[in-house]
């Protein structure tokens, strides 16, 4: 699973320029279910880590990343971000949020086929430096 994360962290690096530097407490290995009408994990954010990724893995059925969508939605006032597609990095599918006020999100999964998807999904707060 850490192989995993590490794979997508550095592929996300390169991708966009930025490293992430995760946050201590992270919600590993949520497992998660589409269209059951339940949170499919969460993810807590502060001032100084205002970034979150979510991974997703053991996928069931196996699906393509583009048709998965995952929305974040925060407790405290229920305004909810807007559906991002997921990505395929060298086989993690990932998504990340950027500028997120401090507050804990929970995570929501959306698939665009027929039917449901079931799997695993990490959700990592963390923040964004520049590299030198």
């Amino acid at each position: 699973m850490f192989k995993r994360f590490g794979i997508a962290v550095v592929v996300v690096a390169i991708f966009f320029g930025l490293a992430l530097v995760p946050q201590v407490e992270a919600g590993y290995g949520h497992v998660f279910k589409t269209g059951d009408g339940k949170w499919d994990g969460n993810v807590k954010t502060t001032s100084t880590y205002n970034m979150a990724e979510v991974v997703l893995y053991n996928l069931k059925p196996n699906v393509k990343a583009s048709t998965l969508k995952v929305r974040l939605c925060s407790r405290s006032t229920g305004n909810c971000t807007n559906y991002k597609t997921v990505g395929d990095f060298e086989g993690a599918y990932l998504v990340s949020f950027s500028y997120l006020k401090p507050a804990t999100y929970d995570v929501d999964v959306a698939y665009t086929g027929s039917g449901s998807v079931s799997g695993k999904l990490d959700a990592i707060a963390g923040r964004e430096i520049q590299k030198n």
